[in-house]
C-alpha cells in the first residue's frame, strides 16, 4: 500500500512538469539539432584520432 502511495506521489510531480513544459519553435529546434549533431561528429574525431593513434603506434 505504502509503494503505491509513493508512485502515484510521483506520477503527480512528473505531471506537474509535464504542464510546465512547452513545444519548443522550429528555430530552437533547429540550433538544438545542429549543436546535437556538431557534438557528434566531435565525439567521433576524437574516437577515430585515438583509433589512428593506436593504430599506427601497434599497440
Amino acid at each position: 500500500m505504502r509503494m503505491e502511495f509513493r508512485f502515484i506521489e510521483k506520477l503527480g510531480k512528473y505531471g506537474r512538469i509535464l504542464r510546465l513544459t512547452r513545444r519548443p519553435s522550429s528555430d530552437e529546434f533547429e540550433k538544438t539539432g545542429k549543436i546535437t549533431g556538431l557534438g557528434i561528429f566531435v565525439v567521433g574525431v576524437i574516437g577515430f584520432a585515438v583509433y589512428l593513434l593506436f593504430f599506427f603506434t601497434g599497440q
